[in-house]
This record gives structure tokens, sequence and C-alpha cells, in this order.
């Protein structure tokens, strides 16, 4: 009697410790999953997430983070030498981690080789006073940045463009009427004197000031492109056909090449509009002879209009404010040539691009896209 119940309590325990196995292995499944689950959550987020232990050394990263970093990163690195390179990353990480403050989210700009890049970082205790560790996110704001002071551009111009056509219209009207009351007296005043060339001259600058209003007007109330499928080359054969003679003039040789580019749509009159003003600049940016080489080649789904001069090129500092209304080195002009032409290639939904230098001289790019 006591065997079998010995027997009977055994077999109980058996079974007993199966089942407790059994469930043992299921919780080690489920905690597989759900570690393999937060993981792929972690490496599969667009910011970076590095954690460090409260004595600063890289307990985890994920493959954002590894993209930022570099690959050579490591467990068990000094967050010193996890932000190498990084201006103001050790520092604040440092703070963070000596003084157990300064958690939250901030700005960080890196000047790097190839512009400035936007980050945005944040700083994050693990467990209470950082008692485990440091969290440190850090996401690429660069393109957020980018939109951002694009549409501030575009509300500047926008702003302008009413301005500009307020002014205009109300300049118009009195210019108008003292261009009239001076061709009056320079019509009565003694042929050859000098009161008459005096007036002549005060003629001749309103009408500068006239042609300055137009231009305002013509800015800040352009005609909407009209597309139509047309001949590239041929709008630019014919653009260069017009600048030829003034080159000639200043002793400035136009060179062209043309590749194969099917028609597409595009406003032909707007593109023309957009090469003059280039091959314009390009011509008065050598007042002492040289050559403008214009070419024209298609790139898969993009036309592509490059204009290069042999000049002095432009300033450095001068690259950046090159499209803004109103710029200009010259001591006549209206400055919005190259505003109007930038505006008139992102109509078309292209881009315009100007590299420049002292000793190579300047090259615009137009790049159009033809579907």
């Amino acid at each position: 009697m006591t065997f079998n119940t010995m027997s009977n309590e055994l077999e109980i325990r058996k079974t007993s410790l199966y089942s407790t196995l059994d469930e043992l292995r299921r919780s080690r499944l489920e905690i597989i999953d759900e570690r393999n689950f937060k993981e792929s959550i972690l490496e599969s987020i667009s910011s970076a997430i590095v954690t460090f232990s409260p004595d600063g050394l890289l307990t985890s990263i994920n493959a954002t983070g590894r993209h930022f970093l570099g690959n050579d990163i490591s467990v068990d690195m000094h967050f010193r030498d996890v932000f190498k390179g990084w201006d103001g990353m050790e520092q604040l990480t440092g703070q963070a981690l000596a003084t157990r403050s300064g958690y939250g989210r901030q700005p960080l700009q890196l000047d790097r080789p190839d512009g400035m890049t936007h980050f945005e970082v944040g700083f994050f205790p693990i467990g209470k006073d950082a008692e485990h560790g440091l969290t440190v996110t850090m996401r690429n704001e660069t393109e957020k940045e980018k939109l951002r002071e694009e549409m501030l551009r575009l509300d500047r111009l926008a702003s302008l463009g009413k301005l500009s056509a307020g002014i205009a219209h109300e300049v118009r009207n009195p210019l108008t009427g003292i261009a009239l009351l001076l061709d009056d007296l320079h019509d009565r005043s003694v042929t050859g004197s000098a009161d008459q060339q005096m007036i002549k001259k005060a003629v001749n600058e309103i009408d500068r000031v006239e042609r300055l209003v137009n231009a305002l007007l013509n800015y800040s109330s352009p005609a909407r492109a009209e597309f139509r499928v047309s001949d590239l080359n041929q709008v630019v054969n014919d653009t260069v056909l017009l600048m030829r003679r003034p080159a000639k003039r200043n002793g400035v040789s136009i060179l062209l090449e043309c590749g194969e580019i099917a028609v597409f749509r595009f406003d032909p009159e707007k593109i023309r509009q957009a090469l003059l003003n280039i091959i314009r600049n390009a011509v008065e940016a050598l007042p002492a002879g040289g050559s403008v080489r214009i070419s024209t080649q298609a790139c898969g789904e993009t036309a592509v209009i490059t204009v290069s001069d042999n000049g002095a090129g432009i300033r450095e500092d001068d690259l950046s404010l090159i499209f803004e209304p109103f710029f200009t080195r010259k001591g006549a002009g209206t400055g919005l040539g190259l505003s109007i032409t930038q505006r008139i290639v992102e109509e078309h939904h292209g881009r315009i691009q100007v590299e420049s230098s002292p000793a190579g001289g300047t090259t615009f790019t137009i790049l159009l896209p033809v579907t």
C-alpha cells in the first residue's frame, strides 16, 4: 500500500515537472519572440537609438545609429569614442551622465563637406535618476530644414511680389506725367543748349526707372506657362542666334553643341527667356572677351542645358545670393534676371545649379524633366 502511494506521488510529481518544463519552454519562446520583436522595431526606426551604462560605456546601438556613427562602433566603447568628430555630442552626453540632468531634445548643427547637416538629438535617463544609464536619440532633420527654408523663401517672394506690384503701379503714373513734362520742356529749349542736354539726361533716367517698374510688374505678375510639345534644341539655337551679334561686339565667341533630345512638353518662350538671362550674364562677365560654351543633352528622363563661361567667376560669398530678387553686383540692372530664370525652371518642375571658381569660370546647368 505504501509502495503504491509513493509510486503514484512520483508519477504526479513527474507529470507536474513535465508540465512546468513545458511552461518554462513556452515562456522562453515568448520572451525570445518579444525580444526579437522589440529588436526588429528598434532596427527599423529611422532615428538612431544608442544606450550607455552609467559609466559611459556603449551598451546597445541600432542600425540607424551605425549608419550615422559608423559600422566600426562596438559595445563597451566609451561615449567619447562613439561620438568622435561630432562637435557638441561628447560634451552633451558627458554632462547628462555626470550631472544626471539636461535631459530632453535639442537641435544640433554640423558643418560637413557636403553642406550643413541638421540633427535633433535627445537625452533620456534609464531608470530613476539614470541609475541604469542613458539613452541618446539622433534624428536627421536636414531635409525638413531645407523644406522649411524653401517655404520661407517662397513666402518672402510672394510678399515681395505683392509689394513690388503695389509700388510699381503707384510709381508708374507720376513717372508718365514727369516724362511728358520733360519732353515738352525739351522741345521748347534751345537746340543744343546745356538745358536741353540736361533735360535729355533726365528723360533717359526716367526711361531707366520705367524699365525697372516694368520688370517689377513682370516679376510680380508673370504670365502663366503655356506648355506644348516643342524642340528644345531649336529653342536653344534660336536663343544663341539672338545673342551672337551682341556677344561678338564684346569680343565673346559663343560655341554651341547640341545633343539628341526628343521633343517634349515645355513653354518655349519662357525657356528662351531663362536662357537669354543666363547667356547675357555670361557675356557681361567677359568685358575683355572670352568664350561661352552652351551644350544640350538627354540624361535618362531629363533634358540638360549647360552654359559655361571662362570669366572671373562668382565670389563664393555671392553664390548663395545670386537667385535672390534684386541682388546684383552690376552698376545697372534690376537684379531680377536670375530670380526670374529660377522661377521659370521651377515652374517646369526642373532644377537649376551653378558652379563657379576664379580659375574655371562659371557654369549654369538647367535640368528639365521630359515626362
